[in-house]
């Protein structure tokens, strides 16, 4: 009674579907108040019932010959209309990338694949094609696989929203991830690159500003490079950029650092550095680095297929552009910043993604929990 779902007792097999199905009609009804609430239209019993009756009927005769393969294709351009950055966006990019995989995958697996094909057995054949033959043969990483995984529930699940089909086998589809080598850069090392004159090389000092001014504000890249005036807001004598995040689109707002407000003075007239492709930024950015001089020698483990290959490099070589936020994340928790407030800033939604930001070893995050000033009142005192 207090839930509004049915128990999951044995007289009821199916309860599993009932719920969810009345689940995904309480988020269509919240949804649709928001939208007339938005559209400030006038809420009526007539009109609410007449979008539920669109919404119970959606599985016509065109829809219901939809297959698997273009339904996704649909999802991923109805996604597009009500997402900024088109084409470019980073969440749409990996959309076509697994469905580019799927495609391929249906071709390799003679045949067409539609929904109620996805059964455990498919879904490890479509793993083990990933593992051979991803990555131009080499084999993806066991984390691009999960990526990868985690987008084809995305496309089942929409499909099952839709009413296109009823097969809820994809709910246990799961490929465990492996720890990442993605590297943090402390406050010293950080410190070296903005202090680097690179005044006879624009592109890199471009490169610098940009990355650093993400290292300040803990932002993804698709945010911290597409910064405008625009987007910045006074309050109490303080700047802020104020912006909506492109992949979440939770509004945030970050403040302008001394480092940042230098930055934006000394060198574009109060303004921000013009925009720099990702992939010209994760090329310049380490040459940044290895300026600086962050040249330590640090051990990197690269996962290919079932391959896995351990080797030594030097640090700058790993420097890319989201090593901004993580050294964000990092840096904060490391100076005992509580991980709610860490969160609110860098526009973190969950706990479990933000840990993956935090790349310290064990010692240097023990070392931050005791020394807090919670950690020595609760203790015994001498």
């Amino acid at each position: 009674q207090n839930k509004c779902r049915v128990k999951n007792v044995s007289a009821i097999p199916n309860s599993a579907e009932i719920n969810l199905f009345l689940s995904n009609l309480q988020n269509f009804i919240e949804n649709l108040l928001v939208e007339f609430e938005v559209s400030n239209k006038p809420v009526s019993k007539n009109v609410v019932r007449s979008s539920l009756d669109d919404y119970r009927n959606k599985k016509t005769s065109e829809t219901s010959e939809k297959g698997f393969l273009e339904f996704s294709k649909d999802y991923i351009d109805n996604f597009l209309k009500t997402h900024s950055g088109g084409e470019q966006n980073s969440t749409a990019k990996s959309y076509r990338q697994t469905l580019r995989i799927l495609t391929e995958f249906s071709k390799y697996h003679s045949g067409d694949i539609e929904f109620k094909d996805w059964n455990a057995s498919l879904f490890s054949s479509f793993v083990q094609y990933m593992k051979n033959f991803g990555n131009n043969g080499a084999g993806f990483s066991p984390n691009t696989i999960s990526k990868h995984a985690k987008t084809l529930k995305t496309f089942l699940n929409a499909g099952f929203n839709d009413n296109l089909h009823q097969n809820l086998k994809y709910k246990s589809f799961k490929v465990s991830k492996v720890p990442t080598n993605d590297i943090y850069l402390n406050i010293e090392e950080l410190t070296k690159m903005f202090k680097l004159d690179l005044s006879d090389s624009p592109n890199l000092e471009r490169a610098r500003d940009i990355f650093i001014i993400g290292s300040e504000i803990g932002k993804r890249i698709s945010d911290y490079g597409n910064l405008e005036n625009l987007e910045i807001k006074t309050k109490e004598g303080k700047r802020y950029f104020q912006f909506t995040q492109q992949k979440t689109k939770k509004q945030v707002s970050s403040r302008l650092t001394e480092a940042i407000e230098y930055i934006l003075t000394t060198r574009y007239k109060g303004g921000m550095p013009s925009k720099m492709s990702d992939q010209k930024l994760n090329k310049y950015i380490k040459e940044v680095a290895k300026l600086a001089g962050i040249n330590e020698q640090i051990k990197v483990t690269k996962h290919q297929g079932d391959n896995v290959v351990t080797f030594k490099t030097e640090k700058h070589t790993q420097v890319t552009s989201h090593t901004a936020r993580r050294s964000f994340c990092t840096n904060k928790y490391l100076a005992g910043m509580p991980v709610d407030q860490i969160m609110e800033l860098s526009g973190h939604s969950s706990l479990s993604s933000f840990k993956d930001y935090i790349k310290s070893d064990k010692l240097d995050k023990v070392s931050s929990i005791t020394g807090s000033k919670q950690f020595l009142e609760s203790s015994i005192p001498v």
